[in-house]
């Protein structure tokens, strides 16, 4: 690498004396491109749709694989809303959040789950750390579970009921007939159909975290504090509108994720921020950027004149290849946002350091 650009770096990166940790802070988003997504995914579905449109069916794929990289833009805000927002009355719930937690045994959910998850444990076992000492997995999921409740707490959701590692059909049928916020019609249409997805597909076996609209529940079912974060950022994306089931149902649409994930993605990564919680808005990056360029390369696929000649695999596998590329975009974004907030971080802490002897 050239000395001038070492030295572009260098004083990029040095701190100026005169500067108190707020211009210092303001700087640092500034030079960290702390832009919402919202506009980078809607320039990026647009460009999608153009090139499908004009291009053949292989440079068409190419395009979509290509674009879901132009996610590369900062998430993070200047500022963090909590709460819902001024349209709802705050929530005026002091108890936590109701929580369930493992429930009764399930012998053939829990023999199902051994022989889903190790492969994957094998694999992580074959590319982990031997130095590095491996996590308990209760002690993560605590870990988890406490991350999940400042935050819901923090932005008034203690109504939002919070399931670990349970596997209850009946009870989330009972919780969606009790939900005041869903109609009628979208309880028994969008909501029994979660129900049967949730009932053939547990999540307690394939550690998958989710928040389900319809029962106003957010299950935890692995010990990954991103993932569990990410879709508590989901439960205030959905509690924050006014037609919550039509919104649930519309996920189903072209376009609606890809803002909704832009949404979520900013918020989440502002809260870390905002609460000096790196190490976890460090994982939270490449979660973000996948689940963006995944929403992107799907929902593109379907304005593709071609797509109905291509193989019916062809999709998924554009949109996990895509949700890889937003995943390394997200860590390289991580990567070059690190020293500019171990920056403010060590400044921070020497002025209040130096506040102590004044």
């Amino acid at each position: 690498m050239p000395d001038s650009v070492n030295r572009k770096r260098a004083k990029r990166l040095e701190p100026l004396p005169s500067e108190n940790s707020c211009e210092l802070n303001r700087r640092i988003r500034e030079q960290s491109h702390a832009t919402k997504p919202t506009i980078a995914s809607i320039a990026c579905f647009r460009l999608v749709s153009r090139a499908s449109a004009t291009c053949s069916a292989k440079h068409a794929l190419v395009w979509l694989i290509i674009v879901s990289g132009c996610l590369t833009i900062g998430c993070v805000r200047s500022h963090y809303q909590y709460g819902l927002g001024k349209q709802f009355e705050p929530n005026t719930r002091e108890l936590p959040n109701p929580l369930t937690t493992g429930g009764r045994e399930h012998p053939r959910l829990d023999r199902m789950e051994r022989v889903v998850q190790y492969p994957i444990k094998a694999v992580k076992k074959w590319f982990r750390d031997p130095k590095k000492p491996e996590d308990d997995p209760v002690v993560r999921q605590e870990q988890t579970l406490q991350v999940v409740q400042q935050y819901l707490a923090k932005n008034e959701l203690q109504d939002v009921y919070i399931d670990v590692r349970q596997y209850d059909p009946k009870n989330q049928w009972a919780r969606i007939k009790a939900n005041p916020r869903i109609s009628p019609f979208w309880k028994y249409t969008g909501g029994a159909l979660k129900v049967a997805t949730y009932s053939v597909f547990p999540g307690r076996v394939f550690h998958f975290d989710s928040y389900d609209p319809f029962s106003n529940t957010l299950s935890i079912n692995s010990s990954n504090p991103k993932s569990s974060l990410y879709q508590a950022g989901m439960s205030k994306d959905y509690r924050s509108k006014y037609f919550q089931g039509t919104y649930a149902v519309l996920q189903n649409a072209p376009y609606v994720p890809i803002v909704q994930n832009a949404n979520v993605a900013s918020d989440v990564l502002t809260y870390a921020r905002i609460h000096d919680l790196w190490e976890l808005e460090k994982e939270l990056y490449p979660t973000a950027y996948a689940k963006l360029a995944s929403s992107v390369v799907s929902d593109g696929f379907l304005f593709m004149p071609s797509s109905i000649v291509l193989p019916f695999y062809t999709s998924p596998l554009a949109s996990m290849a895509a949700g890889a590329i937003g995943g390394a975009s997200g860590y390289l974004v991580a990567k070059q946002q690190e020293p500019y907030v171990l920056l403010a971080r060590e400044r921070n802490r020497t002025e209040g350091v130096s506040s102590l002897f004044r």
